[in-house]
This record gives structure tokens, C-alpha cells and sequence, in this order.
């Protein structure tokens, strides 16, 4: 197969990722860049609302959840690994550095009794749903449990 017929993956430089002539490849992410978003599942039974959200590499201390009012606040920061000496990257695409979701929610949601728990890199808090009439505003920092 000619030169210019092998196929090539689109995040390299022709001369592939090893090549010190090819071009250097632009990374995707900046470690000094905009803050990030975890990528998140909510799910809504009968009994309660559960949010799972994808926080791999993250400390416990270095994460937060929150409720004020109605709405849930999940901050957290994932430290950059150390760079490796003489290693210039070819490819990034693990995020860092801080994120923040934000949750809103009806006041049909029994927001004093949320559980979350951190297992296996998700964070998984569950609100109860509730058919009593909302009570007066409240803000709590919610503890996270790690799962064993």
C-alpha cells in the first residue's frame, strides 16, 4: 500500500505520534483551562431521584455537595497528575482541574434525607421523593460516605 493511501487516526501527524519531525499535535484540553463538567446519569423511580456522576481520580476532600433551597451544588477539583519528565503528549483527554454541577428540583423532593455515597469513581446521592408540603428553605453541606 502506497504512503499515501495508509490510513491514519485523525489526533496524529502523519508522521505518527513518535515522529520528531511530525507536526506537534494541539492538545484538546488545557490544564489551565475552563472548568470541566462530569459526565452524569440521573434516574427517577417512584420513591426517590438518584444523580450518578462519573468522578473518577477524585479525593474525598477535594469534593463537595451542597443544597440550598431546591437545588443541589456538586464542586470538586481533580488534581493533574505529575508531568513526566522529557514526555510531551500526544493525546489528552482526561479532564482537570475544578467542575461544578448544579441541580434544581421540585419541592415535591424530601430534601433534608440525601444520602451520597462515593464508590468505585461515582458519586451517587439519592433524594427522597415526598407527598408533604414543602417546609421552609434550608441549606446543608451534605456528607459523602465511601462505600465499601
Amino acid at each position: 500500500m502506497s504512503e499515501s493511501k495508509k490510513r491514519r487516526h485523525p489526533s496524529r501527524p502523519s508522521g505518527g505520534p513518535f515522529d520528531p519531525l511530525a507536526t506537534p499535535v494541539r492538545p484538546w484540553f488545557s490544564l489551565a483551562g475552563q472548568p470541566w463538567v462530569p459526565q452524569t446519569d440521573v434516574a427517577e423511580s417512584e420513591e426517590f431521584i438518584l444523580i450518578r456522576m462519573e468522578v473518577a481520580g477524585i479525593s474525598m476532600d477535594e469534593l463537595s455537595v451542597t443544597q440550598e433551597e431546591q437545588t443541589i451544588v456538586v464542586q470538586g477539583y481533580r488534581s493533574p497528575p505529575p508531568r513526566e519528565e522529557h514526555c510531551s503528549y500526544q493525546l489528552m483527554e482526561i479532564q482537570y482541574g475544578p467542575f461544578e454541577r448544579v441541580f434544581e428540583f421540585p419541592a415535591s423532593l424530601e430534601l433534608e434525607e440525601i444520602t451520597a455515597t462515593y464508590d468505585a469513581g461515582f458519586l451517587n446521592i439519592r433524594i427522597r421523593k415526598t407527598a408533604k408540603a414543602p417546609r421552609k428553605p434550608i441549606s446543608l453541606r451534605i456528607k459523602v460516605q465511601e462505600e465499601s
